[in-house]
């Protein structure tokens, strides 16, 4: 049974997913209900600059990646030394 990479991309890119909505949903909130102090809009732009950090080095590791190879399950212990995704 082979696997493609890409099943491995759609679980990160649902996780990056879920960070964006949670920072965006945290943004709205910050605005709408909270007093806009200092420590709240810095940690609120350290959050969204960070996340970005991490798309933009995701990106640059990914892009190197053959998303459309696929590795056997049942041979990955035998294979395991050949393995390098990057």
């Amino acid at each position: 049974m082979s696997v493609p990479y890409g099943i491995f991309l759609g679980i990160y890119l649902a996780a990056v997913l879920f960070v964006l909505l949670y920072t965006f949903f945290n943004l709205f909130h910050l605005l709408r209900f909270s007093r806009l102090s200092t420590m709240a809009v810095a940690m609120t732009f350290i959050l969204i600059a960070g996340t970005l950090f991490i798309l933009f080095i995701s990106y640059r590791s990914f892009s190197k990646v053959d998303w459309h190879d696929s590795f056997e399950v049942n041979t990955v212990g035998a294979d395991l030394k050949e393995f390098n995704p990057l």
